[in-house]
């Protein structure tokens, strides 16, 4: 008996935990990029309208794809109406590639920040995880996903093959912000 495997970033709850048991039935590994919802509204929004600035991670030039959380639901969800995609890994991704100083930019004029900002260096970001993990767990995980964000630039120019395969229309960074609400996310 073969035994699949499957890494479904993002899934929780029990629609989570549904959708990653039938991912992994099939053999299938769904690999969204970058969350809108992550970095527009908790790691930046979230800044601005509590303390007024927006932290950068790095000099801020390193580009990301972006995708929404309700995007990426929806490209499970149409996988795993197909019959056809078995032992897959299938690349989520949506029409957006940003750098984190644009990203800010334009969240900063939807909430009419001043454009305050704060840069964590890599270096930061890279030594400081083992050192506060003991005492701050949220914290280091933080760091070691900005470490990376800073340290890499991952666009993703072939986002519209897998959107056009499984019939998604993933939104752009530009209309998530436009449709944002203008007050502190929940945690």
């Amino acid at each position: 008996m073969s035994e699949s495997r499957v890494l479904v970033v993002g899934a929780t709850g029990q629609l989570g935990a549904v959708v990653a048991r039938k991912l992994v039935a099939a053999g299938v590994m769904l690999r969204p990029t970058a969350f809108m919802d992550i970095w527009v509204d908790v790691l930046m929004a979230a800044g601005i309208l509590e303390h007024g600035v927006t932290t950068i991670f790095g000099d801020g030039t390193a580009v990301a794809n972006y995708i929404a959380v309700d995007d990426v639901a929806e490209f499970a969800v149409n996988v795993l109406g197909r019959r056809d995609v078995v032992n897959e890994a299938v690349d989520a991704g949506g029409p957006s590639d940003i750098s984190l100083n644009d990203l800010a930019t334009l969240v900063e004029r939807k909430l009419g920040s001043s454009g305050r900002r704060r840069h964590i260096s890599v270096a930061t970001m890279r030594w400081l995880p083992p050192i506060v993990r003991p005492f701050n767990e949220l914290f280091a995980r933080l760091m070691t996903l900005g470490h990376y964000a800073a340290s890499q630039s991952v666009p993703f120019p072939g986002w519209k093959a897998n959107a056009e395969r499984f019939g998604v229309t993933p939104r752009t960074i530009e209309a998530y912000i436009a449709a944002m609400k203008q007050q502190v996310p929940s945690r």
